[in-house]
């Protein structure tokens, strides 16, 4: 597997990592077995992914946890990156650093474990940037001090802010109370960077690559109508893509499988990604998915290709229905 650094951490991380959430969470969204979803995490860290993303919202933490005990004898805890997060807000009201706290004992509890890798808040809304910067944030500073959490993070809520005004809002103003973000970035959506990703370079925060691919590049019909509104609001030229087929060249010229493994590839050796996320619940897809993001970049002639197509994009996330604010 290759590796990579990510933010503050010292292990080696995976350049996949594996998320259990989105619509699979880990095949629970279709309708799996509990069994088979910790067999799909168990196969993920025995193929050398050791970067595991879950959430409390997901309900996938326990399922994570299963596995990891299963595999305790196999594997090094000190060896994986274990992350989960939560919001800072109840129905909006923004949560006590106590209550907060409580959030990540009960991360710990379901996941069996003594420690996180990394914590995030998850889906920072702008409403409570406030709120994260003056208590959230440090707070999470401070439980790596008492050995909860080894990384404090943001996970940004791409779907409502897919312009990363949310986290910009945060690295502007203090940088330092972040370890790694959780960033949307792909080939429909490039604008993390223009500043995003140049300012955690320059601070050195790690970056987890999160909607690297999304219905837009497993389904065709949702591309081709995503497109099509791109151009009716003049963010994409007409005569700059096939509105039939708008990325069918990178595989009709040979410089990918698929428009899945081009997607992630182009996420892979954007400058400022670390490890890109990719979530499933179907044990082949994983094997192709490990393989997709340990090929070797694509072409300049295609990367410049793509960044002439879709380089002024900010408003999509690559979703047929973005996830709503809640």
């Amino acid at each position: 597997m290759d590796t990579t650094g990510l933010g503050t951490l010292h292990a080696a991380a995976s350049v996949i990592g594996l998320g259990a959430g989105g619509h699979s969470r880990l095949g629970q969204g279709y309708g799996v077995s509990e069994a088979h979803s910790v067999d799909l995490v168990r196969r993920a860290i025995r193929m050398g992914v050791n970067v595991l993303d879950t959430a409390q919202g997901y309900g996938t933490e326990g399922i994570v946890g299963q596995a990891l005990r299963d595999l305790r004898d196999e594997v090094k805890r000190t060896d994986l990156i274990v992350c989960s997060k939560a919001p800072c807000h109840r129905e909006m009201k923004p949560l006590s650093m106590a209550e907060f706290t409580t959030s990540v004992e009960r991360s710990l509890e379901r996941l069996g474990l003594e420690y996180l890798d990394l914590y995030y808040v998850h889906a920072l809304y702008m409403e409570h940037v406030d709120h994260a910067l003056d208590v959230i944030l440090p707070g999470l500073q401070a439980l790596k001090s008492q050995g909860l959490i080894r990384a404090a993070g943001i996970s940004e809520h791409f779907n409502s802010d897919p312009a990363h005004e949310v986290v910009l809002s945060v690295l502007r103003r203090q940088p330092s109370l972040v370890d790694i973000l959780m960033v949307g970035f792909n080939i429909l959506n490039q604008s993390a960077r223009r500043e995003l990703l140049p300012l955690c370079l320059e601070h050195g925060i790690g970056v987890t690559c999160m909607f690297a691919v999304r219905q837009a590049f497993s389904q065709p019909a949702v591309l081709v109508n995503l497109v099509a509104n791109l151009v009716q609001s003049g963010l994409v030229e007409a005569d700059a893509v096939d509105l039939d087929d708008p990325l069918g060249f990178v595989v009709a010229e040979g410089h990918a499988s698929s428009v899945t493994e081009a997607a992630y590839r182009y996420c892979r050796y954007e400058p400022g990604i670390d490890v890109v996320l990719s979530g499933t619940g179907n044990p082949d897809h994983l094997r192709a998915n490990v393989t997709h993001l340990q090929q070797p970049p694509l072409p300049d002639e295609v990367q410049a290709r793509i960044g002439r197509m879709f380089g002024r994009v900010d408003t999509v996330s690559g979703q047929a229905r973005p996830y709503a604010k809640k």
